[in-house]
């Protein structure tokens, strides 16, 4: 049979009012730390860890679990005894050390503030034991380190007025710099655009930065190479003078841009041109193409504005020769049409002769009527030819005699320069337009045109 547990007795009223006795006693034996607070000075600690004393003595506090008084419950019946007598020895062991550890704390307190004070009382006698010369020397360093403050003062402050006064670029100035960095910016982008075949973009670039770079009352708007230093919107002469040399550069390049143009209109022209004269059959009205071939060969570039010799001569090789070396396709066309469309061809002849007389193409006139008179071997053209070669010679005759008055004002001396250099200009075109229009080549015309050539080396006028 297992033996029988024993169970722990419940304490009873006077043991656990015992128990509550002994908490409260050992609450009475602690240290109270607040007691060893230093009076007036502040506690050196470090000659308190140096200083020889005795410490607490906890030993005697502890309690050691083998001691002959200390039992297990379960052997002892009553406890209460012994945890009183353990409670009463550690709390006469810890009031005993307590007492020692206060002595020996405030004597190393006293004796720190004494050395303290010995230190300060020493450093006061130091004071007064200086000799005049130590004094002196004293206030000659205080002096110079006052002195070397002021001076490295002064120096930064001379820097700043330097930088603000010499240095430092007023704001007009900045902005006028800015504008003048735009402009040489823009004018690169102009020569890329003239180069790149865009004159419509190149010239809106070209009066954008004039009036938003250039042309400014900062610059006296870059209208002069000397600038009138009186004016008070100017904010520099030399960058004045700047803003007109951009300006210069950029309206240097108007020319380029009208060359552009001027190709890009004369080539436009030439291929929409070319493409009828490869489509005669699809032609409605070949009187209309005829026209259109003239003023294109009188003026490239710009047809509707009437001839230009410039525009001519520019684009001679070019567009002119190869649309003049096509008009025998047209006058061909124009045979083949009169053949097939009446039975009338002498008066179809003269319709079309007639419209080239009104023109002055006389040359063409003769070659319509000699390819009508080998298409249509039975017609009588002869009268139609005599009227076109009458006609060049009373034009021709005409013409010459205009172009000898106009002469004799050129050549006139009591005639102004300017009326003698219109004179000469006109006498030239009346010239020109017989050599280019009349039909060099022609059998019965060429004569005329040879003449015209002699005129105008005879006048000097090529």
């Amino acid at each position: 049979m297992p033996p029988r547990s024993r169970r722990r007795a419940s304490p009873d009223r006077s043991s656990r009012q015992a128990q509550d006795d002994l908490h409260q006693d050992d609450l009475e034996g602690t240290v109270d730390l607040s007691d060893f607070s230093a009076d007036e000075e502040d506690v050196d600690f470090e000659s308190l860890a140096d200083a020889d004393g005795d410490d607490v003595d906890f030993e005697a506090m502890a309690v050691n679990e083998d001691d002959d008084d200390f039992e297990s419950f379960e052997e002892d019946e009553d406890p209460e005894p012994a945890r009183s007598s353990r409670a009463s020895s550690r709390r006469g062991a810890a009031s005993s050390g307590s007492s020692r550890g206060r002595s020996s704390r405030r004597a190393r307190v006293e004796s720190a503030s004494d050395r303290k004070k010995a230190a300060k009382s020493a450093r006061r006698q130091a004071k007064k034991e200086r000799s005049p010369e130590e004094i002196a020397a004293r206030r000659q360093a205080l002096r110079s380190g006052l002195l070397l403050v002021l001076l490295i003062g002064g120096i930064l402050a001379a820097g700043v007025g330097f930088y603000y006064g010499v240095m430092r670029t007023p704001p007009q100035v900045q902005e006028a710099n800015f504008h003048l960095r735009e402009a040489s910016d823009r004018l690169r982008s102009l020569d890329r655009l003239i180069d790149g075949q865009q004159p419509g973009e190149a010239e809106a670039l070209l009066d954008r930065v004039l009036a938003e770079h250039l042309v400014l009352p900062m610059f006296d708007h870059a209208g002069s190479p000397e600038p009138s230093p009186d004016n008070p919107d100017l904010v520099s002469v030399r960058l004045a003078q700047s803003a007109f040399d951009l300006r210069e550069q950029f309206e240097s390049r108007r020319p380029r841009i009208q060359r552009v143009r001027q190709d890009m209109q004369a080539r436009a022209n030439f291929q929409r041109l070319n493409s009828r004269l490869n489509n005669l059959r699809e032609e409605e009205d070949l009187n209309s193409l005829r026209a259109d071939i003239d003023a294109f060969m009188d003026n490239p570039a710009n047809p509707d504005a009437g001839p230009d010799v410039v525009m001519a001569e520019r684009y001679r090789n070019n567009y002119v020769l190869p649309v003049r070396n096509q008009l025998l396709n047209v006058q061909m066309e124009q045979a083949r049409r009169i053949s097939a469309g009446t039975t009338d061809v002498v008066a179809a002849a003269n319709r079309e002769t007639d419209t080239h007389m009104r023109n002055h193409r006389y040359g063409d006139a003769v070659r319509l009527v000699d390819e009508l008179s080998r298409r249509n071997p039975d017609a009588n053209l002869r009268e139609v030819r005599q009227k076109v070669l009458n006609g060049a010679r009373q034009s021709w005759a005409a013409a010459r005699n205009r172009a000898e008055n106009f002469y004799a004002v050129a050549s006139d001396p009591g005639s102004s320069s300017t009326a003698r250099a219109q004179a000469r200009e006109q006498t030239r075109l009346i010239l020109l337009q017989v050599i280019n229009n009349y039909g060099e080549g022609v059998r019965g015309v060429d004569e005329f045109v040879q003449e015209a050539r002699t005129l105008l080396q005879e006048y000097d006028l090529q």
